[in-house]
């Protein structure tokens, strides 16, 4: 199952990550979101900033 999060929360938590320096592993265990999911949002993030966060419609 794939779960779909806002741009809204993927922005904080990028945001927690690299202005707050809150750990991953406590962003994991607060917002049950895994590691690896949160690398890959900082990822994107860094590389062409929120427009790579915002969900993309399934068809």
């Amino acid at each position: 199952m794939t779960n779909y999060y806002a741009t809204n929360f993927k922005r904080k938590i990028v945001k927690m990550i690299l202005e707050e320096h809150i750990s991953k592993h406590e962003l994991e265990r607060q917002y049950k979101v895994a590691r690896k999911t949160q690398r890959d949002w900082v990822r994107k993030y860094e590389q062409e900033g929120i427009t790579r966060l915002i969900n993309k419609k399934i068809q």
